[in-house]
């Protein structure tokens, strides 16, 4: 069986919902039999549907599937957010709209909306029956079921996402209240986290790896309250002394957050308590070395190191991007990683 998992752009990060649409195209499939089976999801205008999954002989033709709403049998289905079997209806005109977007011949197709409430966000669409009848009202009813549990799954999803999202700008104003007033100095978190969320998406991290870069970034100073509120937003270069107490504040940060570390957030506290390690095992607290540093600590040593050069300090003034890139790569592979500062430097130059 041909199966193509097409789930970039609406949802360019969410590795869950590419493996449920990719799931649900497989039982789709398995279920009716057609020769394709597709997930369409609505478009970021809700003004058309994408193929974001698909299975069966003629899947790898669905690349470029693509049906304005209300248009073709899956477009009606939408529009209308019910059942939509080419069997029951004059769908002459309608056949021929699914066929030139599908790419190839399409006799018969049976489309299901997916919906939560009264609301369609796509719909689960099974293309050429394996018999000369058509879909059947078992098909309908197969297809329905799969549907109604797919679509209650992305509902779940979709919630749990909100409160993820509201519990990580809560640690975000928490964090925000420790630091000095003087933070805007700082590569504050809502400047470093698009940055490095991007950086973890070039990378190819799963969901749960992304999810602990972006809280590593959240907290990555939370330990600068054991050296005071001044001393980090010094507008000078510190001394000696002054360098040795801050290099405490990654391993006090650590120390701070340690209760969580039997959550699902203890990936962050090793990601905190390791931001400023380096490849070559020069950097503190432990000296680690390579693979040795959580890819939270490196992506943050990183995306730290290039706001700071790009932002400036009142004793130094801003480089340019490309500038910044430039001095990232003299140091990649001693200081840094240099997969890290390569994704970087693709996120920021194109």
């Amino acid at each position: 069986m041909d199966e193509r998992d097409d789930t970039a752009g609406d949802v360019p990060h969410d590795t869950g919902l590419r493996r449920l649409l990719q799931g649900a195209a497989r039982l789709a499939h398995e279920l009716t039999q057609p020769e394709a089976a597709a997930c369409l999801m609505l478009d970021d205008q809700a003004q058309g549907l994408v193929c974001r999954a698909a299975a069966g002989r003629r899947a790898g033709e669905l690349g470029a599937y693509r049906l304005p709403l209300g248009e073709g049998l899956a477009g009606l289905a939408a529009l209308q957010g019910e059942t939509v079997n080419s069997a029951d209806i004059r769908a002459a005109d309608r056949l021929a709209t699914t066929r030139a977007a599908a790419g190839f011949e399409v006799r018969d197709a049976l489309c299901v909306p997916l919906m939560s409430g009264e609301d369609v966000f796509g719909v689960l669409e099974a293309l050429n029956a394996p018999g000369r009848d058509g879909f059947t009202g078992r098909d309908a009813e197969l297809l329905g079921i799969l549907a109604h549990q797919t679509a209650a799954v992305m509902e779940m999803g979709s919630r749990l996402e909100r409160v993820r999202h509201g519990f990580l700008r809560t640690v975000e104003h928490l964090t925000d209240l420790i630091a000095a007033p003087e933070a805007a100095v700082q590569c504050h978190p809502g400047r470093a986290l698009p940055l490095a969320d991007a950086v973890a998406q070039r990378l190819g991290l799963g969901d749960e790896a992304a999810r602990i870069v972006e809280l590593t970034h959240i907290l990555h100073d939370v330990g600068n309250a054991s050296v005071g509120q001044e001393l980090p937003y010094e507008p000078r270069e510190l001394t000696e002394n002054e360098q040795a107490a801050m290099r405490e504040h990654a391993a006090v940060g650590a120390l701070l957050l340690q209760p969580l570390e039997a959550t699902w957030m203890g990936g962050a506290v090793a990601g905190v308590k390791h931001h400023h390690e380096r490849l070559d095992g020069r950097g503190y607290p432990e000296g680690l070395r390579a693979e040795q540093i959580p890819i939270a600590g490196r992506i943050a040593a990183v995306v730290l190191a290039y706001l700071a050069m790009t932002e400036g300090r009142p004793y130094r003034a801003a480089k340019a991007p490309e500038e910044a890139i430039g001095e990232l790569r003299k140091v990649a592979g001693t200081q840094f990683d240099p997969e890290v500062v390569e994704a970087l430097a693709t996120c920021v130059t194109g």
